[in-house]
Formats: structure tokens, C-alpha cells, sequence
């Protein structure tokens, strides 16, 4: 599922994690919502995960916008 996809589903799993990653450039300062949900499925992240991420660790939220799968 996409990015655009998952907001749309915001009771799913991915929709959860969608809505993380939204949130993202405004508390990490993070670019691209889309290439950290993209690097969250890549790590492995579910949305819970993330958003302890972003809370203790934001520039590790950043750096998943450069992960490859």
C-alpha cells in the first residue's frame, strides 16, 4: 500500500503509520512524509514504533527518508 493509500485507510495499521509519518516534518523536521513511510515498512516500523521514534529520537526519523530497501 502507498503512502496516498494508507491516509485514506487511517484505521489500518499503515493508515496509523501514514499519519505518523504526516506529522513528521513538523516534529523532526523531517522533508518527504512519503519516503519515511517508505523507509519505516523498509525498517520494519509500525506506527507505535515510530512515534516513540519521534519523540526520543527524531533524527533517526530523518534519516529513514535515505533508507533502501
Amino acid at each position: 500500500m502507498t503512502y496516498k493509500q494508507a491516509l485514506k485507510h487511517p484505521e489500518t495499521d499503515l493508515g496509523k503509520l501514514a499519519i505518523v509519518c504526516q506529522a513528521a516534518p513538523f516534529t523532526c523536521g523531517a522533508v518527504s512524509p512519503e519516503l519515511i513511510f517508505k523507509g519505516a515498512q523498509i525498517k520494519e516500523l509500525d506506527w507505535k514504533a515510530l512515534g516513540e521514534l519521534t519523540h526520543k529520537h527524531p533524527e533517526q526519523v530523518e534519516e529513514l527518508m535515505w533508507v533502501e530497501a
